[in-house]
């Protein structure tokens, strides 16, 4: 058996072509190639696969893109893409359950917050922990999530 010797600059090329198997090999010769490939900004993605919401509000997949100001919307998963479009439901309805109500997450005092703990959906009281879906008093949050419970699920990859 005869080794075969690589350059790095061989590797970094086998690293960047769409062959899964050269890009291992050139991972398993130069691990720092990953660290020295992955994007710093959106910008540095050379294309990008995944799924969108459309104008009408359908789901679909949309292929592989070269990376673009018009494919910004691509989210990698549908599960991802049904979570956003579940989110900006939320959102709106948020808005009316707090009837004008912003937390101020600088200040010690009580929000109450749905979030996730053991996969399950939980109604919590915190002085500074960010949530999306925090609200005023107890009472509001607890009708939040019994009328909404089934979309904060579809949204639970955006909100975790």
């Amino acid at each position: 058996m005869k080794n075969l010797e690589v350059s790095r600059e061989t590797a970094k090329r086998w690293y960047n072509e769409n062959n899964e198997e050269l890009k291992k090999i050139a991972i398993s010769l130069f691990p720092e190639l990953i660290k020295e490939t992955i994007p710093k900004k959106w910008e540095d993605l050379k294309e990008i696969k995944g799924w969108y919401v459309q104008s009408n509000c359908k789901i679909s997949h949309g292929g592989v893109y070269i990376i673009s100001e018009l494919n910004k919307n691509t989210f990698a998963t549908k599960e991802q893409a049904e979570a956003s479009l579940a989110l900006s439901q939320l959102s709106q309805l948020r808005e009316v359950y707090r009837n004008d109500w912003e937390p101020n997450w600088a200040k010690i005092d009580k929000k109450y917050t749905l979030g996730f703990f053991n996969d399950k959906i939980e109604i919590i009281d915190t002085m500074h922990c960010n949530y999306y879906l925090s609200f005023q008093t107890k009472d509001i949050a607890k009708e939040f999530l019994e009328n909404f419970k089934d979309l904060i699920e579809v949204a639970k990859p955006l909100l975790g």
